[in-house]
């Protein structure tokens, strides 16, 4: 299975969240914030491909190996209230990954949802940091 197939489908999971309103994305490389979403409109959501591990090489068959891909999702919401948070910041974190855990597997290989995290907490947003992996063939 490619990167490129399997890149756009986390990425089409993401739009399936109707509160991004479709302003979901990809980039690839580190895991800092990209200047160039700064200024959206939030919540938002993008995908970051992070890389791959080598998962593991057989013995029957040593020309297949497969790899987990590495994804990281960035969830943007607005900086407000204790009651913002419980009823809107939180259940939307959840249904993200429902989005991506949901659904059929993409050619037989599930998302592996890694855990989360909160990255950064700014005057007027916070951004959360969900992991995700997938197991595919080289």
């Amino acid at each position: 299975m490619s990167i490129a197939l399997i890149s756009q489908d986390i990425v089409d999971r993401l739009k399936t969240v109707s509160e991004f309103n479709n302003r979901v994305g990809l980039a690839v490389g580190g895991k800092d914030i990209d200047p160039f979403n700064r200024d959206l409109q939030r919540p938002a959501a993008w995908a970051v491909y992070v890389g791959d591990d080598n998962e593991s090489e057989t013995t029957m068959n040593p020309c297949s190996s497969l790899i987990r891909l590495n994804f990281i999702v960035k969830i943007l919401v607005d900086y407000g209230t204790e009651a913002a948070l419980i009823s809107t910041h939180l259940p939307l974190l959840h249904t993200t990954v429902s989005a991506i855990q949901g659904g059929e597997p993409i050619k037989g290989s599930k998302w592996v949802y890694e855990g989360q995290g909160l990255e950064a907490i700014e005057p007027e947003r916070t951004i959360w940091a969900q992991q995700y992996s997938i197991l595919t063939g080289l």
